[in-house]
């Protein structure tokens, strides 16, 4: 399944060296094949790693690979970049080369994946119910985790430098935003 290389040697040393200690304190749980291509929940396939062991794991994990799974491994690799955009405590800090190292490989991969398809809104209009829904669903006031009031998600949205549908994702997936029911004064 993994291509013989030193990014594997490398990979499975961690796993034997995690396999044979017990730690103490954080840890975290690693899919040693992972589940996206084909890997399971079993405890065999199961082992725990350090924060900093689990990232270089999945540092490797696209450089081990070819084809498709090599393209599941490398957005799994963005997730982790992008996990204090998703409201995660950010623990996983990098380098800017690495970033940008980690972002054209997905952004390659990306492009692959999508050459020949067409897009899925290049000449379609929205419908009057969608574009009336996502006007009613930008308009609800809300707060932020700082406690700054807005009178909609849009405006909440342009403040930070975000859609509003980014905001409501951090309303109704993350949690740190919240929904006003009753406001009283004009928020921003």
């Amino acid at each position: 399944m993994y291509l013989d290389n030193k990014y594997t040697r490398i990979y499975y040393s961690i796993i034997d060296r995690a396999k044979n200690r017990v730690l103490n304190g954080y840890t975290e749980k690693h899919h040693i094949i992972p589940k996206s291509i084909g890997g399971s929940n079993t405890k065999d396939n199961l082992v725990k790693l350090t924060p900093r062991e689990h990232f270089i794991c999945h540092l490797l994990l696209p450089k081990m690979l070819e084809g498709l799974s090599r393209r599941k491994m490398t957005f799994a690799l963005t997730n982790f970049t992008n996990r204090a955009r998703h409201g995660s405590t950010s623990i996983y800090k990098i380098g800017g080369r690495s970033y940008q190292t980690i972002k054209e490989n997905a952004s390659i991969h990306m492009s692959a994946v999508q050459k020949g398809r067409p897009s899925n809104f290049k000449g379609r209009k929205q419908t009057e119910q969608n574009i009336r829904a996502t006007r009613e669903a930008n308009s609800k006031p809300c707060i932020s985790p700082t406690g700054e009031v807005f009178a909609s998600t849009r405006l909440a949205g342009e403040a930070y430098n975000l859609t509003g549908a980014a905001i409501r994702y951090k309303i109704k997936v993350i949690g740190d935003w919240k929904y006003i029911t009753c406001m009283k004064s004009s928020p921003r």
